[in-house]
C-alpha cells in the first residue's frame, strides 16, 4: 500500500492546495486543480492508497468552506473507491507532531 502524509500547515491558497495534492497523490498532467478533477482522479484510482492529512485545521483557517469541501470529496472517495483510505491527523499535545 501506497501511505502518503500530508502536512497542511502553511498551505495557504486553493492552488497550493492543488499543488501540494497533485505532487503528493502523483495526479496527472491533466490533473483540473480543482475538487470535481480531484474526485474524478481518486475514482481512477487501482493501487492501494493511503492518504493521511496532518493539520487540517491550518486548512479550515486559510480556506473555510474549501477545507471543509476537500474533505467532503475525500470522504466520500474514500466511500467509493476500496482502493483508497483517508485519515485526518489532528494536533494532539506530545503525540510527535
Amino acid at each position: 500500500m501506497r501511505r502518503i502524509t500530508m502536512d497542511c500547515a502553511g498551505i495557504g491558497s486553493r492552488e497550493a492546495l492543488h499543488a501540494a495534492l497533485k505532487e503528493a497523490l502523483a495526479l496527472p498532467e491533466y490533473y483540473g486543480n480543482n475538487l470535481d478533477a480531484l474526485a474524478d482522479c481518486l475514482s481512477d484510482l487501482f493501487e492501494d492508497t493511503c492518504l493521511i492529512l496532518r493539520h487540517p485545521e491550518s486548512l479550515r483557517q486559510a480556506l473555510g468552506n474549501y477545507a471543509d469541501a476537500l474533505l467532503h470529496v475525500l470522504h466520500r472517495s474514500a466511500r467509493d473507491n476500496r482502493h483508497f483510505i483517508f485519515l485526518i491527523v489532528e494536533n494532539a499535545p506530545n503525540a510527535g507532531n
